[in-house]
């Protein structure tokens, strides 16, 4: 967990994050939304930082291709990401 408030300010989407929430209230997506938090390594960096979560969620509908329904492509973006949490929670 980061306890080091400038340390933790010093990540560019922590640091978005707080100023979006600084501005009023806002739901998780209007506060994380559009950080480009897609990548395997980007969710093991996140999880790494002592993060409860990530939101992928544009990472998931754009898995799914044009036409919404390459579920195998989903699945492995799934299946990756599950495996950055599990290497940034055990590793």
């Amino acid at each position: 967990m980061v306890n080091d408030p400038f340390k933790a300010l010093s990540h560019p989407i922590r640091r978005g994050i707080v100023e979006r929430l600084a501005a009023g209230p806002a739901t998780v997506g209007e506060a994380t939304g559009g950080f480009g938090v897609s990548k395997p390594a980007h969710v093991r960096a996140i999880a790494k930082a002592g993060a409860d979560g990530v939101i992928v969620a544009s990472a998931l509908v754009d898995a799914l291709g044009p036409d919404g329904d390459d579920v195998d492509a989903l699945s492995r973006l799934v299946r990756d990401l599950r495996g950055a949490t599990a290497t940034a929670t055990t590793g």
